[in-house]
């Protein structure tokens, strides 16, 4: 079982220990196993190890790249129905339809014109036709990367 919920590395080192900081407490991970120092899973200041992945902190902490463990996201959920992205929204969902999912992938990217866009409970506020174009193709929208509302 991995450490659940947001973590951030404080510390990193070659050999595969980290320390990290999530919403449910405080671990610290060599070689792939973490010990929870406090927190709420599995129980405060239990001093439980958890197994991670394969020796990478990162795996036993989410990912300490972004600071989220997207696994603990909401899942999205379009603002727009499918009726309004294909009457009231057509230019746009035809623009978009000609598009390679990879396109439509890196529009959604931070950084970009108009990334993916996304309230906490998972409410898409910016990239309703670009999801939903994605979701008729069978992508996994849920492990797009986003950008706080």
């Amino acid at each position: 079982m991995a450490i659940a919920g947001t973590a951030a590395c404080i510390a990193a080192e070659p050999c595969g220990a980290a320390v990290g900081v999530g919403a449910l407490g405080t671990a610290i991970v060599m070689g792939g196993v973490a010990v929870l120092m406090s927190g709420d899973t599995p129980k405060a200041g239990s001093g439980q190890t958890i197994t991670g992945g394969a020796g990478d902190p990162c795996q036993s902490l989410g990912d300490c790249s972004s600071g989220t463990d997207q696994s603990r996201q909401s899942p999205l959920q379009r603002l727009h129905s499918n009726e309004t992205i294909k009457s009231s929204n057509q230019s746009s969902y035809n623009y978009w339809s000609s598009k390679s999912t990879q396109e439509i992938v890196d529009s959604l990217k931070a950084g970009q014109n108009e990334p993916l866009i996304v309230k906490e409970n998972g409410t898409v506020m910016q990239g309703n036709t670009r999801i939903f174009v994605l979701q008729e193709r069978g992508f996994d929208v849920n492990s797009l990367p986003r950008v706080p509302y």
